[in-house]
């Protein structure tokens, strides 16, 4: 592994994401820490069904790197659809969890245009289970 990579956000199989958000389930309580979960979509402009999947699922790609490396290590991203990423943000409160999102989001733009998509997100604390 580079250490590029080292310092990237963990990029894994929507079946190793489930796993690991298990894990941070059975440790929020017990740590005392707030983790986010985030779901990332990116849908044409004009919200057309006949989408260009060939070209959503380039932009899906350009938009994973810019995740991994606008996010922090500690952070997980899965592809969840073809259209959609989900993402476990272990941050302080929601404002923290909005700005990593916005700081991504304008990197990616900064870097590629794609006028005729629009990316949005929501983001929610992960809440553990009464015992």
């Amino acid at each position: 592994q580079s250490e590029e990579e080292d310092n990237a956000a963990f990029v894994c199989d929507y079946s190793i994401f489930k796993d690991i958000y298990k894990l941070n389930m059975r440790n929020l309580e017990r740590l005392n820490i707030t983790i986010f979960l985030g779901l990332i979509t990116i849908l044409p402009a004009d919200k057309k069904e006949h989408t260009d999947l060939l070209l959503l699922d380039k932009i899906m790609e350009m938009f994973l790197d810019t995740l991994k490396h606008n996010l922090r290590k500690g952070d997980t991203i899965s592809r969840y659809g073809p259209s959609q990423f989900a993402i476990l943000l272990p941050a302080i409160n929601h404002k923290t969890g909005t700005i990593a999102m916005e700081r991504v989001k304008k990197a990616f733009y900064s870097q590629h245009s794609i006028p005729d998509f629009v990316i949005s997100y929501k983001i929610k604390p992960i809440v553990s289970k009464p015992r």
